[in-house]
């Protein structure tokens, strides 16, 4: 995202996006002005506002430009033109902008002297209003002010590459006449260089940074005029992926690390399937012997399937090696990785996820999909593939294991579909790790904000289309990938797999209308209903409060209101609300923009709008509700350099449980989980498919991370300490589990927490000793072992009693098993 910070800054500087008595802005309300008075033919009040561009006034110390103001500066020339303009159109200066970095680059400049209005214009009787048109007033004299505007900008506005082409471009305006001669500073070292049309410039910067064009204009009478740009230099362009996408990376935020975070893989394999974007990538990670040693062959693995992944850009395309770095968060990882993606440094879990199954036995086999934004269902039936070929290997090295497939988020939906479409999985547990089992959440406000209402300003105010507002962010995002053979353009809320997932969509909600989801997202969920896979036992994990408590940032905002809080006051003022529907059912605001100045005393509106929406039996705002978090304002507004800590809920608990509806959010409550449990076998299946549910203390960040503390603030990543013991125990008794009823499976966990203690306070139990849960038994009891089988190669158990120990009929002991009875006490827990 760093790409996109300083075009979006500097241009909210100009730009920013929300009304006393307004006039909505027109050009033609200066149209009845005497443009006899104009000592130029550029009146700048046309064209907005000119007080962006006063800096640019030719000193040697001169305000540094970029592209989002000089089009600005370009904007007031054209548009103020009181004539015919002899200039190309702005939309023909926004053509010369190129794709990405990696092509040549324009730089134009402008060089004009305009007029504008007085600031007492009005006040003085110099000019009048009627009807919010502008007219010439009682007084006489000359209400505009001259001014020179001088500046120079590269034709593109993101980070560029420490190899960069440059070519001369124009220099537009009214004083291009009086230049003789014009030199360029591209702050490389090399000092000025003669700058003429067509001559191209290859620049080579030493380092990353900021470094600032200088544009030196001698003009015939030998004065000197100056104009500055600032770029921004990145060692790491980012290229978009080419179409169709083309191969797998590896990269990951500690990748080069000394040690190793994540370890080279043991082996990969790549799934192909007929059609566009359908392939995937499996990379395995081995195990270890029971002597410590690494195994050489896959035959027991646990697959961790990638989910949404929308923009296909190396650097935000999640690689599996950044799945297995973050599924397997640990102390030992380095403090800080780099500046996107800091560790947090409050960890004290000391063996990951991934490290504790591994060192368990277990292989890792993480699912790369060649793009995680395609439909959900074609990357299902790439899983169905990969589950195949896991299989097959399983049976070509001699292993009876079955697989564990673990999902997180959508993930734990491409993970079902495949699974229950599947009559032979071979798959004994399927963990949904926060998934989207009725969709996920994104706010409204900000769908439309993102989708929509960025174009329609930039439509609607013609006069200030200069500074692109496309590129405030959604345009940066887009992409082009290849599907069903016709190349096209998604951005990451249009894609696929978002249109499919989320419970309601801006491209299917009109204005006054309740929100609603696209006609993928009901084809698809309609299809599903119901579908769980067979013969596996299915768990879910959600990141939300199980308490049914709200997130905790909402609670001092009131339905209706404003949430957001955005205000920019700058030369063009900025105000944007975003609204959580009321539950009243009545058509509501849900986002407000107004963008406007004051003008000569006057607020100047260039865009007001309001977006109307209702609740309804199946749509209504879900901001403040628990479930998995995420801080979508801040993946927006935090470019702007704003934070908003509003953690709204993403993956609300009705939908990671698939609860039926009428079943409320107090899952503790609902499912009886008992104080001190996190925890509980479903015996409701009516209010949810899952055979085993966990729920936390709090709504925590939607992730699949695991720093302590257990129990903090809600931008704590999901992943605890508490739920990796949940899963490794899932994962290593899930056979015994399926069985047991919920007492005893809180104590099989509770032995599996202590390492295999079961104490005095725990009830003996013979299937224990069998099933390999229990090393070392304690009892306050006598203790009968009858029809059982304690015998192989792993069973090494110790039975201790205060009491006595009696051996009953139809049992068999092996060497493994010691029993001592008569002790005098039982150990301290």
């Amino acid at each position: 995202m760093k790409q996109i910070k300083i075009t979006i800054i500097t241009l909210l500087s100009v730009i920013q996006l929300y009304g006393q008595t307004t006039l909505n802005f027109h050009p033609e309300m200066f149209d009845n002005l005497t443009t006899t008075k104009l000592s130029t033919n550029i009146m700048a009040n046309k064209a907005g506002i000119p007080d962006p561009i006063f800096g640019f006034n030719g000193i040697a110390s001169c305000s540094a430009s970029n592209l989002a103001l000089w089009q600005y500066a370009y904007q007031t020339l054209y548009e103020g033109d009181i004539n015919t303009p002899t200039s190309p159109t702005p939309e023909t200066i926004d053509n010369q902008i190129p794709d990405n970095a990696n092509s040549e680059i324009k730089i134009n400049a402008v060089y004009f002297k305009y007029n504008h209005l007085a600031d007492n214009a009005i006040s003085s009787g110099l000019v009048h209003l009627v009807d919010t048109l502008f007219y010439d007033g009682p007084n006489s004299g000359n209400p505009y002010m001259e001014k020179t505007c001088v500046t120079v900008s590269p034709m593109y506005s993101n980070e560029i590459p420490l190899d960069v082409t440059f070519r001369g471009g124009s220099i537009y305006g009214n004083l291009t006449g009086n230049i003789a001669s014009a030199t360029i500073n591209f702050d490389d070292g090399n000092g000025y260089l003669t700058f003429a049309q067509n001559t191209q410039y290859n620049i080579n910067y030493s380092s990353e940074g900021t470094y600032n064009i200088t544009l030196r204009l001698t003009l015939t009478n030998s004065s000197v005029v100056y104009a500055k740009s600032e770029l921004t230099v990145s060692d790491m362009p980012v290229p978009l992926k080419s179409t169709p996408l083309t191969g797998f990376h590896d990269d990951y935020p500690c990748e080069g690390h000394t040690p190793v975070i994540v370890p080279d893989e043991d082996f990969y394999h790549i799934i192909t399937r007929i059609g566009d974007n359908n392939d995937a990538m499996i990379k395995v990670w081995y195990g270890k012997t029971p002597g410590g040693q690494p195994k050489t062959s896959l035959t027991k693995p646990v697959v961790i399937v990638d989910g949404f992944d929308p923009v296909p850009l190396e650097s935000m395309d999640r690689s599996a090696e950044h799945i297995y770095f973050e599924t397997n968060y640990n102390s030992s990882y380095p403090s800080q990785c780099n500046v996107e993606d800091p560790v947090e440094n409050r960890m004290d879990i000391t063996e990951g996820l991934i490290d504790r199954l591994r060192n368990r036995g277990y292989d890792v086999a993480i699912v790369d999909f060649e793009w995680g934004g395609n439909y959900i269902d074609e990357n299902a039936l790439t899983l169905q593939s990969c589950i195949s070929y896991l299989n097959n290997l399983l049976a070509q090295n001699n292993s009876n294991e079955q697989l564990v497939v673990m999902g997180p988020s959508m993930g734990a939906l491409i993970s079902r579909i495949a699974l229950s479409n599947m009559s032979n999985h071979n798959t004994k547990l399927y963990i949904s790790f926060d998934g989207p089992h009725q969709g996920a959440y994104i706010p409204m406000p900000l769908q439309r904000f993102y989708g929509t209402t960025l174009d329609e300003i930039n439509e609607k105010v013609k006069v200030i289309s200069a500074t692109t507002m496309e590129n405030m962010g959604r345009h940066l995002l887009d992409f082009q990938v290849t599907v069903n053979g016709l190349i096209t353009t998604y951005s990451p809320l249009t894609c696929p797999a978002a249109q499919q997932m989320l419970m309601y969509h801006y491209t299917n909600t009109t204005n006054g209308n309740a929100f609603a989801p696209t006609t993928d997202h009901t084809s698809l969920y309609n299809s599903i209903t119901g579908a769980y896979p067979q013969n596996c036992m299915n768990v879910a994990i959600s990141c939300g409060d199980g308490h049914g408590n709200n997130q905790s940032t909402f609670s001092n905002v009131t339905k209706g209101n404003d949430y957001l809080g955005y205000f920019n006051d700058s030369f063009i003022k900025c105000n944007i609300d975003y609204m959580e529907l009321p539950d009243n059912g009545s058509v509501s605001p849900y986002l407000y923009i107004n963008l406007y100045s004051n003008f000569l005393g006057l607020k100047l509106n260039y865009f007001e709008e309001s977006y109307f929406s209702k609740t309804s039996s199946s749509a209504k705002s879900y901001e403040r509700e628990p479930g998995g978090n995420f801080n979508s304002n801040n993946m927006v507004f935090g470019l702007l350099g704003e934070t908003y800590d509003r953690y709204e809920c993403f993956m609300p608990l009705r939908t990671a449980f698939d609860l039926s509806s009428g079943v409320s959010n107090n899952i503790f409550s609902e499912f009886g989980i008992p104080t001190g449990r996190n925890f509980t076998k479903n015996i409701s299946p009516t209010k949810s498919p899952f055979d085993m549910l966990y729920v936390c203390n709090e709504n925590r960040f939607h992730v699949l991370r695991g720093p302590q503390p257990e129990e903090g603030t809600a931008s704590l990543p999901g992943l605890t300490q508490n739920m990796v013991d949940f899963a490794v125990f899932l994962i290593e008794n899930s056979e015994n589990i399926d069985g047991a009823t919920q007492s005893e499976v809180y104590n099989m966990y509770d032995i599996f927490h202590n390492g295999g203690i079961q104490y005095c306070s725990q009830p003996f139990n013979v299937d224990f000793l069998e099933n390999g849960v229990v090393s070392q038994s304690y009892n306050s009891t006598a203790v009968t072992i009858s029809n059982a089988n304690i015998t192989g190669s792993d069973i090494n158990v110790e039975v201790y009693s205060t009491q006595g120990i009696t051996i009953g009929n139809n049992t068999t002991i092996g060497g493994g098993a010691t029993f001592f009875a008569g002790i005098a006490s039982c150990p301290a827990e």
